[in-house]
């Protein structure tokens, strides 16, 4: 398994749980506030967009592109509800340096996860002499 292949099948892992847990949260406070879907969605759109950069960009040394494009997708996913406010005289604000913390500290612990995916092995017990007496 290379290693954009096991850093990608851990966010997919991470996707399914989260969006689990997403559904059975979201479902009950959408249903009283619609307007708060978009931002309970944040979650899935900053994933979604780290990793459509990861696949766009999967060579090392690409994190500047990697993280570039992640906001360029972040920011698209937001182009119906922008469109939406702007109807209205609004927008929506997010402060961009939240954004790059959030991307690079997700990317970060799916770095980490691999990085202990990547350490399990399969190793031979060594056996003690005697019996260990209890």
């Amino acid at each position: 398994m290379s290693f954009l292949s096991g850093f990608l099948s851990i966010f997919k892992k991470i996707d399914v749980v989260i969006n689990d847990i997403e559904k059975a949260v979201e479902a009950p406070i959408e249903a009283v506030d619609p307007a708060t879907q978009v931002f309970l969605s944040i979650f899935d759109r900053v994933q979604q967009a780290i990793l459509g950069a990861e696949s766009a960009f999967p060579a090392p040394g690409s994190g500047a592109a990697k993280s570039q494009a992640a906001t360029d997708q972040f920011n698209g996913s937001l182009a119906i509800q922008q469109a939406a406010l702007l109807a209205n005289g609004k927008m929506l604000a997010y402060d961009p340096a939240a954004l790059k913390k959030a991307q690079d500290d997700y990317v970060t612990a799916m770095n980490s996860i691999q990085s202990l995916q990547n350490s399990f092995k399969i190793v031979a017990m060594s056996r003690p002499e005697k019996p260990v007496s209890q």
